[in-house]
């Protein structure tokens, strides 16, 4: 897909010359990991691709214990404070590998990666995009029960979206959201949402890194793109969010989960039993 890599790196990360970019792929991936590359040396950039693969991820999780997780990887360090940008294509091939991880390991090595690369990469403004599209494979679709030709189309057709279309129509969102006081979000479904906005900022996530998100801190993008998100406030919000449409998480598919709030925090965390996993995690 050389157009669309050619999108990833001139308009999406927006790629320049003095660039060090590391691209984190597994096999399946390597043709777009290929194209993308080739589109970073036409700038001019330096590139390194990290390979993972499936056996390596399960080994990973199988024979270092919890300790070891929680501790940040130096390699994963070292590329984050080597690196000016980071594509992160899709990940495993098949998600069974996920549902033999135990829960506590998989929340140990969370704590690990975001020690390897969060800090370090909002220090040096490093740039990272994740394409959506290396996680459609067809494994994956038979584990969370999708029609894998349509799931390939839809999201192929929609990382193909021009990012200046996105950020159009994403700013007269915001714009409409910054004079508004309240929102008002309703379903023939039954979702009945109401919050208020006033004094906050909308963000518009568009698939693109440009200089002002640099500024505002706001460097991960994801394609496909196409969201407006309301910054957070101290809230103190009471309710149950109820979820009732499949969710698919760490090759599971959770079909009920339910949330309720008191005072603005989770107080009860209920479901079928990959939501307990989910909440074990």
């Amino acid at each position: 897909m050389p157009g669309f890599a050619t999108n990833l790196v001139r308009e999406c990360l927006r790629i320049r010359p003095d660039d060090n970019v590391t691209i984190f792929l597994y096999p399946h991936n390597i043709p777009l990991a290929e194209d993308i590359s080739r589109e970073c040396f036409r700038v001019g950039a330096d590139v390194n691709l990290s390979l993972y693969t499936d056996r390596f991820y399960a080994d990973y999780m199988k024979l270092l214990p919890e300790d070891s997780l929680r501790q940040p990887s130096v390699y994963c360090r070292g590329l984050t404070e080597l690196s000016t940008a980071e594509f992160w294509i899709g990940s495993v091939y098949d998600p069974a590998v996920y549902r033999r991880v135990p829960p506590g390991k998989m929340a140990a090595t969370d704590e690990g990666e975001t020690a390897a690369h969060l800090a370090a990469s909002r220090e040096r403004k490093v740039r990272s995009l994740f394409v959506a599209l290396g996680q459609v494979t067809r494994p994956r679709a038979k584990a969370y029960g999708l029609a894998y030709a349509a799931w390939e189309r839809n999201v192929r057709e929609a990382s193909s979206v021009r990012p200046d279309r996105l950020t159009a129509d994403g700013g007269r969102l915001a714009k409409r959201l910054a004079s508004a006081d309240r929102v008002h979000v309703t379903t023939d479904h039954g979702t009945d949402l109401e919050l208020s906005v006033h004094g906050r900022r909308a963000f518009v996530y568009d698939g693109v890194v440009d200089d002002e998100d640099v500024a505002a801190g706001a460097l991960n993008a994801s394609i496909p793109a196409g969201n407006v998100a309301i910054a957070p406030i101290e809230t103190s919000a009471e309710g149950t969010v109820v979820l009732d449409a499949p969710q698919a998480w760490a090759g599971r598919t959770i079909r009920r989960l339910r949330w309720e709030f008191s005072g603005g925090r989770v107080t009860t965390f209920e479901g079928d039993r990959n939501a307990l996993a989910l909440r074990n995690a």
